[in-house]
């Protein structure tokens, strides 16, 4: 018979006390001769907090991709048609750990564009205006004020943005599969995306290795692509398809989709699911389930933020969430 040994390559540890579960425990069983039991270390599932309600309830908005649980930008998107004036706006809005404050306005009233950047170097790409001809902006915020700077080649909806406002990409979008880098003077379309689609999560810190994940068409997309610089790889697949997340932010090895819709009568999900650089993991859901929101998250997704949106009772949401990632813990070993 296999010993512990012979399939681990050690033997497994007596200790008087259970040691802090770290990465480097991992997987890793031990048996403590205080509490006479045997201990493993596991990942949990990561979990959404309450955080406090932004000022103006929207949905179709964006956010700073890259930005964190204390440091948050949302901007722009469909208000209710009670707000005045009703309907697209420009409102911008900071979150400081504790409260968010409105800040300047965008130069356009804007909905369903793409986005990158941190809350002091963000960037709003494109999307729809209520009035056409819709404009093709690109504007980048400096953590004082807006600018409106070079144009997309061609205008979309629900970009998915990545990389940096010196250094960004914009994929995909409107169904179409064209894929453009800005080197913070104009965009050049590069190497298309192998799917074309509306509504995809996207995650990448660098122009150079970005994600784009589910989407639509109705029904939701599944599908994965990488990035890298150069042309576009498909990968792990979603568990669940959906398009139009309550957020996604991350890395290309390590990002976080949650929430979307799932059909052409969209459903709310609540489901989120991490990407480890290989293959997704649905982790902790969020509290309701949620579509068209905006947020964004640090890199390695340690933390991040969810707000607004469509929330499952339908209508316009003030609220947000705040995510921390999966933890080592230590679990007593029982059996059943």
């Amino acid at each position: 018979m296999a010993t512990y040994k012979g399939i681990q390559g050690y033997s497994v540890q007596t200790l008087a006390s259970d040691p802090t579960p770290t990465g480097d425990y991992l997987g890793q069983l031990w048996y403590n001769t205080t509490s006479a039991t045997w201990k493993i270390a596991i990942e949990g599932a990561g979990a959404w907090a309450s955080a406090p309600n932004i000022n103006l309830a929207r949905s179709e908005f964006a956010g700073a991709r890259a930005g964190t649980s204390t440091a948050g930008l949302i901007f722009g998107g469909d208000a209710p048609p009670s707000t005045t004036p009703p309907g697209y706006c420009a409102e911008t809005e900071l979150f400081n750990g504790t409260s968010w404050t409105e800040v300047a306005d965008m130069t356009q009233v804007r909905a369903a564009q793409g986005s990158l950047g941190t809350q002091t170097a963000a960037m709003s790409i494109s999307g729809n205006h209520p009035s056409p001809p819709n404009p093709n902006l690109t504007e980048i915020y400096n953590g004082t004020g807006w600018t409106e700077v070079a144009d997309l080649t061609t205008r979309r909806t629900y970009v998915g943005g990545a990389g940096t406002i010196t250094a960004g990409l914009a994929a995909s979008g409107s169904g179409q599969v064209l894929n453009e880098e800005y080197n913070g003077t104009a965009w050049t379309e590069v190497a298309d995306v192998t799917t074309g689609r509306d509504g995809a999560g996207s995650a990448g810190a660098t122009n150079t290795a970005a994600l784009i994940f589910g989407g639509s068409p109705p029904g939701g997309l599944v599908i994965t692509e990488e990035w890298n610089g150069a042309s576009w790889t498909e990968v792990g697949d979603l568990n669940s398809g959906r398009g139009g997340a309550a957020v996604s932010f991350g890395t290309s090895t390590s990002a976080i989709m949650a929430g979307g819709h799932t059909g052409p009568t969209p459903s709310r999900s609540l489901l989120t699911e991490q990407y480890n650089g290989t293959a997704w993991t649905e982790v902790g859901d969020l509290a309701v389930g949620m579509r068209l929101g905006a947020g964004g998250g640090t890199a390695g997704v340690g933390n991040g933020l969810r707000a607004g949106g469509h929330p499952s009772a339908g209508g316009y949401s003030n609220t947000s969430e705040s995510w921390a990632s999966p933890v080592v813990v230590v679990k007593t070993v029982t059996t059943s």
